[in-house]
């Protein structure tokens, strides 16, 4: 992902000729379209495949167990509908690689890992994409039974745990989701676990590299497409790249990810705007709703991505703690500044990543995301075996805030 000036988006090259595949023609599940049961602010519908709940911002599905190693995931909203009626994300598909550094695939607060056996040179024989998105072997291993219904206070919940393992660790990692739906705003307190130490196989322990957080929107939420990512401090501060290097690109407006993507590197950083305009005020209106990322960590409680003291939360900590392990190999990476990054606890190595692909540079996006991420992997899965670290039992947490319009909150 880093190159001199811009990275390209993690495996988006490779991912893109692997993924050009013609999917087999079915009918893709709907999900969620059971019997309505409504709450003071939210609608519940559920079936044998998903739960779909409807607000003032739209209707977000997610589903509920695997229906296939290649139709969609398990846990996160794998469709948004605006309140415009406007597709918005949609991951429900007719194949899929697991991979999150796509922005052509849907879904929305996926969450996933570049996996690697062994040490040494790297091959897609010992290298995985591990995430929500695929089901099977590698990726979701398993899943509770979800449970969901309205809360006391209004709104609804949906919790559910996902496991994540590949073809000789049945459980690598576990994903608690716990999602709260507001009348306006959609919050997902949640948290990754290592459920074992190494991981052991005949091809060698479980390295891993760029846990992160996603949200890829591959539609559009009125008439008229996003045109611009915008981000924002912790105290509303937009952090507009006012001069060469400052702030990384926090904001941006890029075309085209395969020749760059933009990086945010801001310590403050913590909520990214999908806009129409790149001004303070982006652009929106009721008729043409911006939307809202907001990321932070959690423990006890919520906090800053990156905590600035001696007490690191989320997947900072994550980061952190990783750089005290071996890592599977010598070769690190180049960063946009021209230096070599060898540890995940680098500061070039923990920033966020944007990236959609646009017609042409003037026009809306086609599709586009987002990647908070613990720390970065380089180009691709294949390589930088120095970022990649031996899996040690942790459990990071991360809260995400989701809203059309500015029902969003920090906590």
């Amino acid at each position: 992902m880093w190159l001199r000036s811009r990275r390209v988006a993690g495996g988006l090259i490779l991912a893109l000729l692997v993924l050009g595949v013609e999917g087999s023609e079915r009918r893709l599940p709907q999900g969620g379209v059971g019997a309505p049961f409504s709450t003071r602010d939210v609608q519940i519908r559920s079936d044998a495949n998903a739960v779909t709940f409807t607000n003032a911002d739209g209707r977000w599905t997610i589903f509920r167990r695997c229906l296939g190693t290649d139709v969609v995931g398990v846990g996160y909203v794998a469709r948004y509908v605006s309140r415009l009626g406007h597709v918005v994300s949609n991951d429900v598909r007719e194949d899929g690689f697991g991979e999150l550094n796509n922005p052509e695939h849907g879904g929305i607060g996926t969450f996933g890992v570049e996996l690697a056996r062994g040490s040494g040179d790297r091959s897609w024989e010992n290298t995985w994409h591990l995430s929500m998105r695929r089901c099977g072997p590698f990726g979701v291993t398993s899943w509770s039974r979800p449970s969901f219904g309205p809360l006391p206070a209004g709104g609804a919940y949906y919790r559910q745990d996902v496991w994540l393992g590949d073809g000789w660790t049945k459980r690598l990692l576990r994903l608690r989701y716990r999602w709260r739906f507001r009348r306006t705003g959609v919050d997902l307190y949640g948290s990754v676990t290592s459920l074992c130490g190494a991981c052991p196989s005949p091809l060698g322990p479980a390295f891993v590299k760029e846990p992160k957080l996603v949200v890829t929107l591959n539609g559009q939420a009125s008439e008229q497409k996003f045109r611009h990512f915008a981000t924002f401090t912790e105290e509303g501060v937009w952090l507009r790249a006012l001069e060469a290097g400052h702030n990384r690109e926090c904001s941006y407006a890029g075309s085209n990810p395969r020749e760059g993507t933009g990086h945010c590197f801001d310590e403050a950083r913590e909520r990214v705007r999908w806009s129409y305009a790149d001004t303070e005020r982006g652009g929106c209106a009721v008729t043409r709703p911006c939307f809202h990322a907001v990321f932070r960590s959690h423990a006890e409680q919520t906090g800053s991505w990156e905590s600035r003291s001696a007490q690191p939360a989320g997947l900072e900590a994550w980061a952190l703690d990783a750089a005290e392990q071996p890592g599977a190999g010598a070769e690190g990476c180049l960063t946009i500044d021209g230096e070599a990054v060898y540890s995940p606890a680098h500061e070039n190595a923990r920033g966020w990543e944007y990236a959609g692909n646009k017609a042409a540079p003037d026009d809306g996006y086609e599709n586009s995301m987002v990647m908070a991420k613990g720390w970065d992997g380089c180009k691709n899965a294949l390589d930088a075996p120095a970022l990649y670290r031996l899996l040690q039992p942790g459990s990071y947490g991360f809260f995400l805030s989701l809203s059309l319009g500015d029902g969003w909150r920090r906590s």
